[in-house]
């Protein structure tokens, strides 16, 4: 399928908006913006499956056109044009087949604050609750691929991270002196001599774990957020 409709509409805003003053400054960087937009699309096919997202575009781009008023506010008009070229951003996710990262993405997320719930309390006691509503906020934002799911999972990321960076620290001591962390662990809580082994193994194991997959996030999470809303 052609782009030529879209290619055109993305002319149209672009003709408007030269001649739209009361953005000032704030036009240079969306004339930009728009054509890179146009050299991508003019390289890029779309299936005839993502009509329904095509048409969508090309509509919204119609019904933006009528926002450039002088009688409209400049503010509306701005956050407006900027919604629509993510939008156009987001949609080359869908028409260029790479909808399986955002899954791979999310996969990782969700992993990553199993693990980060799971080791974060040793460190950071009750307080871990308070990423709770942050972790939920992101999944529904991932889900529905807004933007604010990709800020909140990158919030999420640098935290882990630095948790992740505690376990191997603990585990690096664990291994250079394991009769020592033995000793000071099992006196400390009073285990028995199982119990104290899989404390002193596991959580730097996972520790190394969650901080791989925290380093995957953040790097993936910049590449991906202009696919998001």
């Amino acid at each position: 399928m052609k782009n030529e409709e879209l290619l055109e509409t993305l002319e149209q805003i672009a003709g408007r908006l030269m001649n739209y003053e009361p953005l000032g400054t704030k036009r240079p960087a969306l004339l930009s913006q728009i054509d890179e937009l146009k050299r991508t699309y003019a390289c890029t096919e779309v299936q005839e499956k993502h009509r329904e997202i095509y048409d969508s575009l090309v509509k919204k781009g119609q019904e933006l056109q009528t926002h450039y008023r002088y009688s409209a506010k400049p503010r509306d008009v701005l956050e407006k044009t900027r919604y629509y070229l993510g939008y156009c951003r987001a949609a080359l996710c869908d028409f260029t087949g790479q909808m399986d990262k955002l899954q791979i993405y999310y996969r990782i997320f969700l992993i990553t604050c199993i693990l980060f719930l799971a080791l974060s309390p040793m460190w950071l006691g009750p307080a871990v609750l308070v990423f709770l509503p942050v972790i939920y906020f992101a999944m529904k934002g991932l889900k529905s691929r807004a933007r604010i799911g990709s800020t909140l999972s990158l919030c999420i990321a640098p935290i882990a991270l630095m948790t992740a960076a505690l376990w191997v620290r603990n585990g690096a001591f664990v291994v250079t002196d394991y009769p020592t962390a033995f000793a000071q662990l099992q006196s400390a809580l009073g285990m028995n001599e199982l119990l104290t082994n899989l404390l002193l193994i596991v959580p730097p194991i996972l520790g190394s774990g969650l901080f791989v997959l925290s380093l995957v996030m953040i790097l993936q999470g910049f590449r991906l957020r202009r696919y998001f809303v």
